[in-house]
């Protein structure tokens, strides 16, 4: 899987398109190419935006904050609002989802927690996911069930800015793996948060 080309999709994914799969405000850039399919899910947007149907965004800043542990469908435990847009996700678009190809998944943010919890759920239905990158992954599993993330063996990678301020939020939860830290250590950083932030440290790595 190509990683700077996962950490581009997540920049993209910012950005409203046609190609932008919504489900209860849970978005995600769906693209398919000689590769197979990408699904970049996109992080939280603050900034509520009027619609034809009333106001968005404001379900990101729910799902961030629904910090409660909850039992999935699957009977693992999790954050909440991470585990909810998963299934929500999931649940509206698994049937147009190409079953024959390659499916690679990335995403930022509330956008890369969803991205792990997602990832049990197509598996289960089916979809035979190659490998996933994330960035900027805020800690989703709980009671230590992150070792059954684990258990399922795709290739995983969560990159994480070594003075992004999500390394400290839900202490008491975990990442699906390990995580992967760019840039050297600092003070706790919004800047570093963001997504062009990540594409910046990520391509200067590969450069050295």
């Amino acid at each position: 899987m190509d990683h700077l080309k996962a950490v581009s999709l997540c920049v993209e994914s910012y950005n409203f398109s046609d190609n932008i799969w919504s489900a209860f405000e849970t978005d995600a850039l769906v693209l398919e190419d000689t590769t197979g399919t990408w699904i970049c899910f996109r992080g939280t947007e603050s900034t509520p935006k009027p619609t034809k149907k009333g106001w968005s965004n404001f379900f990101d800043v729910l799902k961030d904050i629904r910090i409660f542990p909850y039992k999935t469908i699957l009977g693992w435990w999790a954050h909440k609002g991470f585990a909810k847009g998963a299934e929500a996700w999931v649940n509206k678009f698994i049937n147009r989802i190409n079953k024959y190809k390659p499916v690679y998944i990335t995403g930022h943010s509330l956008g890369a927690a969803i991205a792990i919890q997602s990832i049990p759920l197509l598996k289960a239905k089916g979809v035979s996911v190659s490998e996933v990158v994330v960035f900027a992954e805020p800690a989703s599993w709980y009671k230590g069930d992150d070792y059954l993330y684990r258990s399922l063996g795709i290739p995983t990678t969560s990159y994480l800015n070594s003075n992004d301020f999500i390394r400290a939020v839900v202490p008491w939860a975990k990442t699906g793996v390990y995580r992967t830290y760019l840039n050297p250590k600092g003070w706790l950083s919004l800047k570093a948060h963001s997504a062009k932030a990540y594409q910046h440290a990520l391509t200067e790595s590969v450069l050295q």
